[in-house]
């Protein structure tokens, strides 16, 4: 450890801590959390001085980073309360040995097939931060809002009958099918602003869409799905016309998918930061069939890997289990595209 102030913490194991608002490696337990000393200071000079920030224009949405923290202070001060940093404290003073809980491991480096570390933490900590920033920007950059869940209910009658389900269904059908390119086209957008996805073989580039685009998308509509949602209680209404003889469409079977496994996701409570990162994990996928450099697409889904797991580990400190069963749901995302990618070339196809 360093001498003085800047002194690193470490939790039970020898692991260093980070701090909770800004990812940095924590000095202490400050205020309620482990923080570094630049989040720590600016948090007491913001309570003790009762400093009003001017307004964020990035709609109070900045990613608070060590290499960006000074950016946004309205944000990093509002990091800094939810993380759960105590006005109070800043009075108070220290907290007792006794309350301060267990610190979080900086995750491993990920490592290729033949064992060797591909990514050093303590090295490329600033790279990782700007990959992380990076793609999170590209994403808020690329949302389609095109698909609006919450007027879904008025899509379908009250009175339950054959010939209401399939007018509803045409109408649904329109609306899908006239959302469906726009998303397809952003998400190819968030694509090539993922660092270092335009420096791989163009042919490598294309595959990676073709095979990848159904699962973002899929990813993207789970992450808004509330059990609140018209959309779900579109997909009751169609379970009780199919339990009378009415067979669903192939379209209907699609968003039926789509609200069964967005329900589970939900559950993982992933920032959107989180999600962003993940979707550039599928995107990078180097099992793909008939890609011609693999390699090189592995050794950067990997560093994208990695990223998302220190923010795993920075925003759910509590649950360990977060990250591992976030990766679990690589294969169920990936048998919804086998399942449906036919499907849904015949619903686009039935409109041309």
């Amino acid at each position: 450890m360093t001498k003085g102030r800047m002194s690193v913490i470490t939790g039970g194991y020898g692991y260093a801590v980070l701090c909770r608002v800004c990812g940095d490696k924590a000095s202490g337990f400050h205020y309620g959390v482990h923080a570094c000393e630049g989040c720590k200071g600016f948090f007491r000079r913001s309570i003790q001085q009762n400093v009003k920030y001017r307004v964020c224009t990035k709609g109070d949405e900045c990613l608070i980073m060590r290499i960006n923290r000074n950016r946004c202070q309205y944000c990093r001060l509002k990091k800094c309360l939810y993380v759960g940093m105590s006005k109070d404290a800043v009075r108070l003073g220290r907290c007792p040995k006794k309350c301060k809980p267990q610190g979080m491991p900086i995750p491993s480096p990920p490592k290729s097939p033949s064992g060797e570390y591909i990514v050093n933490p303590e090295e490329s900590q600033m790279k990782m931060e700007q990959l992380i920033l990076s793609i999170h920007e590209a994403q808020k950059k690329t949302l389609w809002d095109g698909f609006t869940f919450s007027g879904w209910s008025d899509y379908f009658p009250s009175t339950m009958n054959r010939n209401g389900c399939e007018t509803q269904t045409k109408l649904i059908t329109d609306l899908v099918t006239n959302n469906f390119t726009p998303s397809i086209t952003r998400i190819i957008g968030f694509a090539k602003m993922i660092p270092g996805f335009l420096n791989l073989d163009k042919d490598d580039q294309i595959m990676l869409l073709k095979g990848g685009s159904l699962e973002v998308l899929l990813v993207r509509l789970a992450h808004v799905i509330t059990v609140k949602d018209g959309m779900c209680d579109l997909m009751e209404y169609h379970k009780e016309m199919s339990e009378g003889g009415i067979k669903m469409t192939p379209l209907i079977e699609i968003i039926q998918d789509v609200i069964e496994f967005g329900l589970k996701f939900k559950q993982l409570e992933l920032t959107n930061c989180e999600v962003a990162l993940f979707t550039a994990v599928i995107l990078l996928s180097a099992d793909r069939p008939g890609l011609r450099v693999p390699d090189e697409i592995e050794t950067l889904q990997l560093q994208v890997v990695q990223a998302l797991q220190s923010q795993i580990l920075l925003n759910h400190p509590n649950d360990r289990l977060v990250f591992p069963r976030l990766m679990m749901k690589l294969s169920d995302i990936r048998q919804f595209s086998v399942t449906n990618s036919d499907r849904m070339i015949n619903v686009m196809d039935s409109r041309s």
